[in-house]
């Protein structure tokens, strides 16, 4: 049943809405803000043929409802339930508001009002928030089943992540009358061989990270460019021979030279991406791993790779741009010259080294630390004093850590206080040193 302002509804928890304004609409039904004993809250109200398998669908939503906490952080979870008088339903959830914005805006141009994030840096932290949210729903034996670009709203200031729509989670392997949205959905849900599944959302998981990385679908290349895209033509784009547009043993997708203004995007992201990353994509999308779900890319590889490359966008202290770093030691930034020196942070647990310059930080993921889905959680950040121009080290985590300054003594670092960068030997975070060289 369609809502007016002014409405007032019931929900099964005895909670009062009132309707303040509709906020969108689609398919399956409509979104109002509302609210809730002086809060503001967010409505949706199924219309009555917008589910396939209603009953199930509701009984589904009224027992992620119940749980006491979501999943993930990330996720905007349904928080209460409505159960209308014409038999239509609904569910209560958090109301996504400023700074956050549609992950659709940041698929536009600029000049069409499109959104970028603040820097290649807070591109990565959006990245890995959004794998930690899957990596954590996941764990708890959910699956997501219809991620796109449509449930997505990101800060572009720090790459939080707000994940909307998880009236579609279910426990792995349920069906619940769900299956995605075109250019998203697994191969295999498509033809019609499995239905959505952990290892689906997978494959949804790495078209968003593609789209994140380079505002580009990953197998819309070459074959895309052509007048008439037909519903045969399309299953055979996603499903039936999908071929993803930079691969290098099979290069029917591929960009040809008359058609490089359309991926201007494409092309000069994946030029300028870390090669970690580029071989992570290749991997996610060669036809091997697209065609066999359990090969799909888990949420630890991912976190993995993209705290490697996180900090290798070394931010120029002087003109802000960022230039990727190639190994530790100085660094000449691209765009004003300015030379900046890199150090690195070095621990057992990692087979790489952490590049510490401006604006770099240390993630729980760099300490080897037990608890899966935390990865992306920031410990420790560097920043640069204005005035005089030392770095300094930051703790930005919820207990104090332990460094070992270079004159042998052990002090302890407060929950956001800071400590020049030049004084600092090693930290003590999780039991694991790690070394400042």
């Amino acid at each position: 049943m369609e809502l007016k302002v002014g409405d007032r509804v019931r929900t099964q928890k005895g909670h009062v809405l009132q309707v303040q304004k509709a906020i969108g609409a689609g398919g399956q039904g409509w979104v109002y803000s509302v609210e809730d004993d002086g809060l503001a809250k967010a409505l949706k109200i199924y219309k009555p043929n917008g589910l396939l398998e209603p009953e199930k669908f509701i009984r589904n939503l009224e027992q992620n409802a119940s749980l006491s906490e979501p999943p993930s952080h990330f996720l905007v979870w349904p928080q209460d339930i409505v159960r209308l008088q014409d038999g239509s339903s609904g569910y209560v959830m958090e109301l996504v508001q400023k700074p956050y914005i549609s992950f659709e805006r940041f698929l536009l141009p600029l000049a069409k009002g499109g959104v970028r994030f603040a820097s290649f840096k807070v591109m990565v932290d959006a990245m890995m928030n959004v794998v930690s949210a899957f990596q954590r729903l996941h764990i708890k034996g959910y699956s997501y089943q219809d991620l796109n670009n449509g449930n997505l709203f990101f800060n572009p200031a720090n790459g939080d992540v707000k994940i909307c729509d998880n009236d579609n989670v279910a426990p792995n392997k349920t069906y619940t009358g769900i299956v995605g949205k075109p250019r998203f959905i697994a191969p295999e849900v498509i033809l019609g061989k499995n239905m959505p599944d952990a290892f689906s959302d997978r494959f949804s998981l790495s078209v968003i990270l593609f789209m994140i990385a380079t505002i580009s679908h990953p197998l819309e290349g070459h074959r895309f460019m052509r007048a008439l895209l037909t519903p045969e033509y399309e299953r055979k784009l996603y499903a039936q021979d999908p071929v993803f547009v930079m691969s290098k043993t099979d290069t029917r997708n591929n960009i040809r030279p008359e058609e490089r203004e359309h991926f201007v995007n494409l092309l000069w992201m994946w030029k300028w991406m870390p090669a970690q990353l580029r071989e992570l994509f290749e991997k996610a999308f060669c036809d091997e791993v697209i065609k066999t779900p359990a090969r799909r890319i888990r949420e630890d590889e991912w976190m993995n790779v993209l705290l490697r490359v996180r900090n290798r966008f070394v931010t120029c202290p002087k003109c802000g741009k960022e230039t990727v770093l190639k190994q530790p030691g100085a660094l000449a930034c691209e765009d004003c010259g300015q030379r900046t020196v890199v150090h690195v942070f070095k621990n057992d647990y990692l087979p790489y080294d952490i590049p510490i310059g401006y604006n770099a930080a240390i993630f729980e993921g760099h300490l080897g630390v037990p608890e899966q889905g935390k990865g992306c959680v920031m410990r420790v950040r560097v920043a640069r004093n204005k005035a005089n121009g030392a770095y300094f080290m930051q703790n930005v985590s919820d207990e104090a850590i332990w460094v070992q300054t270079h004159d042998g003594k052990r002090e302890r670092c407060l929950t956001g206080k800071a400590m020049p960068l030049q004084k600092v030997k090693a930290i003590l975070i999780h039991n694991t040193w790690t070394t400042l060289e």
